[in-house]
Formats: C-alpha cells, structure tokens, sequence
C-alpha cells in the first residue's frame, strides 16, 4: 500500500504541520495512520470549507438555522475508488469495510455496540467544551479566527470569552466534568485491566475518544496547560494515557 490512497481534508490552524484542535478530523487522521493507509493532507482554512466541498461532491453535513446547507470537515476522497465521502464515523465505517486487510476497527460484531459506547462518552466529553472554548481562536489563523468567532457569536448571541465560566461556576463546571468522565472511566473499568475498552486493543472506541482529548490538548494549547493537568490526573491517570496513546497516530 506504497501508494497514497486518499486524499484527507483537514483544518489548518496555527498548530500546522501539526494537527488542529477538531475532535472530528482528529478521529479520521488517528484512524487512517492506525490503519496504515496512506493519504495526503489537504489543509483548508474555516472560509474555506464549503466552496471546496461542493467542488469535490462532498456530501454536506447538516443545515444551517436558515436552512441552508452545512459543510464541514472531516472530507476523504478515495482514489482508489471515487468516493467522496463526509462525517467522521462514516469514514471511519468505510475504512474498515473497503480496507479489510488493515487493523480493524470494529472487529467481530461490535460495529454497534461500540457507536452506541461512543456516543454516550462523548456526550459526557461536551463538558469540557465550555472550559476550552475560549482558548481555540488564539490556534487559528487570522481569517479563519475571524470566519469561527461570527459564525459562533452569531449563534450563541455572546463573545466567547464570556462562555468560559468564573469563579465559582468555573468550579462546579469543573466538577461536572470530572463527574461525567467518571462515568466513563467507570465504564471502560468494567472490561478489566487492559489500557482500553476491549482490553489490550485499539479499538473504535479508543481512537475516537483519544482523538478528541488530542484535540482538546491542542486547543487548550500553552495558556490552557494548567487546565490540561487538572483533567490528565483525574481517574488514574486515564484520560492522558488514552491521549498518549492516540498521539502517535495524530500527525
């Protein structure tokens, strides 16, 4: 598989080369390295993103409040088979259906039980969201900057500095956010010692949530450190093993 097989759009940010701070392309590129097919970056900037998929035929992702249609990136294009595909865990299906001869992602039957795992985790993962989002724009590039805080602003009617909780709320914050990962750290404690879900293998699910605090740890990014070793000491340690675990493959 000397050959790059796929074309992978991305987000560039001030991070570039290195990956950025979406949770949604860090899943595909963890992915798509774990796997050990090859692909080449396309980096676009935010403005970027919805001219360059209707060019390709990418398949929007969702519609706008107006009801326009929304575009947004992770985008793969297969070279080996024409195929133009969006969403995250649609590549992600594809991948291990078209490239069977890789790791698996999903193996034996557990295709479901691991997008059902996947989803409730990372909806207790959203809790950090209010704590880190104040520190994304300072990662991206001017006019992306720009581009993320209006369409942002726009929708949830304030700056986002004034999202990030103070003081006491910023506590509780914080505890509602140890209190959901707990959740979770309690449930992968049920598959036994093993680093992740399914014991001592990689799986879907371990990528998926590994990528996103990849992600998170890149958006919160110097000014944001103290915040990261409030959480990577949480649960034993697990988040920031789970993170170095994907790191490797988030490149």
């Amino acid at each position: 598989m000397s050959q790059k097989l796929i074309t992978f759009y991305d987000i560039t940010t001030k991070a570039k080369p290195n990956p950025g701070p979406s949770p949604f392309t860090a899943k595909v590129r963890c992915a798509l390295n774990f796997k050990g097919i090859k692909f080449t970056t396309v980096w676009l900037e935010y403005p970027e993103i919805e001219a360059e998929c209707k060019r390709i035929g990418a398949p929007p992702t969702g519609k706008r409040p107006d009801g326009s249609l929304l575009y947004t990136l992770p985008v793969i294009q297969d070279l080996s088979t024409g195929v133009v595909m969006s969403e995250s865990n649609v590549i992600l299906e594809y991948l291990d259906k078209t490239y069977p001869d890789t790791p698996k992602l999903f193996p034996g039957n557990t295709l479901g039980i691991q997008l059902a795992f996947d989803a409730a985790a990372q909806t207790r993962l959203l809790d950090i969201l209010p704590l880190a989002i104040a520190y994304i724009p300072a990662g991206l590039n001017p006019v992306a900057e720009a581009h993320w805080r209006s369409t942002r602003e726009r929708q949830l009617g304030k700056r986002v500095e004034e999202l990030e909780p103070k003081g006491e709320a910023r506590v509780a914050a914080l505890q509602k956010i140890q209190a959901s990962l707990g959740e979770v750290d309690g449930w992968i404690s049920k598959s036994g010692e093993g680093k992740f879900i399914m014991g001592d293998e990689m799986t879907f699910v371990d990528i998926s949530l590994g990528a996103a605090l990849c992600g998170v740890r890149v958006a919160l990014g110097d000014k944001g450190a103290a915040f990261w070793e409030e959480i990577s000491g949480w649960h034993s340690g697990r988040w920031e093993q789970l993170r170095k675990a994907c790191e490797p493959y988030h490149k």
